[in-house]
């Protein structure tokens, strides 16, 4: 997958925030290993301010889910902590191509815009084992 960051309106950090359910296999950033997190869920963060603008995401997947959410960090309550799927976190997912998607962010402030952090994924590699799927709450298949 290649993720590319579009924008950023937020006064907080924003960050592409992976959830790893039941996750059994590999990630690599910019063929570079990631090391999953040994824990019951583990959480995978890339960070506005830690990632380049463009990012290639390898995922080897053997078992189990990733999702994709967004998060952000309030410096000066929580420093380091990105809190995804909470208070207005969310996002609206619009579908490009069959390939390529675009993520309308929404931050912990109390606005509903979807507007405070805008990225976008592509998938690149057609050759996985299991099956590419983007799913959103409101799907109803």
């Amino acid at each position: 997958m290649r993720f590319t960051l579009i924008s950023s309106s937020s006064k907080y950090i924003q960050a592409i925030h992976l959830h790893l359910d039941g996750f059994k296999g590999a990630l690599s950033i910019n063929n570079k290993s990631i090391e999953i997190p040994k824990r019951k869920f583990p959480q995978i963060v890339f960070s506005e301010n830690s990632v380049h603008r463009q990012f290639d995401l390898k995922v080897e997947l053997d078992n189990g889910d990733l999702c994709i959410c967004n998060s952000c960090c309030d410096e000066s309550k929580l420093p380091g902590v990105f809190e995804s799927l909470v208070y207005g976190c969310g996002m609206i997912i619009e579908k490009l191509n069959d390939n390529r998607y675009r993520f309308l962010c929404n931050d912990i402030d109390d606005d509903d815009d979807f507007d405070d952090f805008i990225f976008e994924m592509e998938i690149l590699d057609q050759e996985h084992k299991g099956t590419v799927s983007v799913k959103t709450d409101l799907d109803k298949n």
